[in-house]
């Protein structure tokens, strides 16, 4: 199986078709800002065709030295089949492509899931990633309203935690307009990158706004 990456045109009409079928509003990068970040050569789309359909993609965020899979989905009719571990090893090499010895996963986090229901869709989501070879970095950030476990899936070596902080980070600062601090016209606190230990509003992090 391959990775092949997609055109401008081919993401946008992906993101119509399908992207924005898959995921929920409150996921979901708008377009302008997924088309920003790709003409910087930040943004880099991945799927797997047969027949040229689309039954798998995955798309990365990256600046040098860092990278994050924003999404990666499988065509729902053919879930449960083992589509998603093949691509995610296909997307091992699409990754390698963008110089960076690890990239970043963001998890919805078992202790913030709302039901029970939530919680078991959050904890099978971990565990397919951790058994793609994906490990949990100890890292949660609070983005928008919604924590996150951090994962990392090592490329060449394995960081420690301070790697993956600074990584996740400069990701975010690529991601999001960043204001040094609070004022009377910064925009609202939405991300908080922090350990277990303490609430999300109690760790230092950015004040961040969408590009």
């Amino acid at each position: 199986m391959q990775a092949q990456e997609l055109t401008l045109e081919e993401l946008k009409q992906l993101y119509q078709s399908r992207i924005s079928r898959d995921f929920v509003p409150n996921e979901l990068r708008p377009w302008g800002n997924m088309r920003a970040l790709a003409l910087r050569g930040a943004y880099r789309a991945f799927a797997y065709r047969e027949k040229g359909a689309v039954l798998a993609y995955g798309i990365f965020a990256h600046c040098p030295g860092a990278a994050l899979l924003d999404y990666l989905a499988v065509d729902p009719a053919l879930r449960g089949r083992g589509l998603g571990t093949r691509f995610f090893q296909a997307l091992q090499g699409a990754a390698r492509q963008l110089g960076a010895p690890f990239f970043l996963i963001e998890a919805e986090s078992l202790e913030s899931a709302q039901t029970p229901a939530e919680k078991e869709v959050r904890r099978r989501r971990i565990q397919f990633y951790t058994r793609c070879g994906c490990r949990e970095t100890g890292l949660f950030s609070f983005l928008f309203g919604v924590e996150y476990q951090i994962l990392l899936f090592p490329l060449e070596g394995d960081p420690g935690r301070e790697q993956a902080r600074a990584a996740l980070e400069s990701l975010y600062r690529l991601l999001f307009r960043v204001s040094a601090g609070a004022s009377k016209r910064a925009p609202r606190p939405v991300c908080r990158i922090y350990e277990k230990g303490g609430a999300p509003g109690e760790n230092k992090g950015f004040y961040m706004d969408l590009l």
